[in-house]
């Protein structure tokens, strides 16, 4: 449940503010091209390393490759099977053009309430979100 303990409690094992939260519109890119970026605001913070994605296909064309996974559970600490299918989907996206977008119906890390857990599920999931349109549902193991 969304509005009860844990997701309305405090402290490192529950709800941490997320901090700054950086968002943008892009409007009139180029189709199929690369888009280079960083991400902060130069205070004490800094700015993130250079990413970049490729922007969307032309609006002629209507196909479209996309991913799909769920269940992306993190066995802490032994959570070398979510490093290893982040690698892959990378490689889909960067090889073999599944750049459309990412599509993650539920069960994201398995955090449960921990926000070591989701600061961990952030991490890993970074070289895909910085990439291409992460998109996310709730599932039973988010709360």
């Amino acid at each position: 449940d969304m509005c009860n303990a844990p997701a309305n409690r405090t402290g490192i094992q529950h709800f941490l503010p997320p901090g700054n939260i950086n968002r943008v519109v892009l409007s009139g890119l180029p189709a199929s091209t690369q888009v280079f970026y960083r991400v902060g605001n130069g205070g004490a913070l800094g700015w993130s390393s250079e990413r970049v994605f490729t922007s969307r296909k032309s609006m002629s064309e209507r196909a479209v490759k996309f991913l799909m996974y769920a269940d992306q559970a993190l066995p802490v600490p032994l959570f070398a099977p979510a490093w290893r299918l982040v690698g892959q989907v990378k490689r889909d996206i960067e090889e073999n053009g599944f750049g459309g977008f990412l599509l993650h119906p539920g069960d994201l890390g398995y955090a449960e309430g921990s926000t070591f857990i989701w600061d961990l599920w952030g991490s890993l999931i970074e070289p895909i979100s910085s990439r291409v349109a992460y998109m996310v549902t709730i599932g039973n193991h988010e709360y």
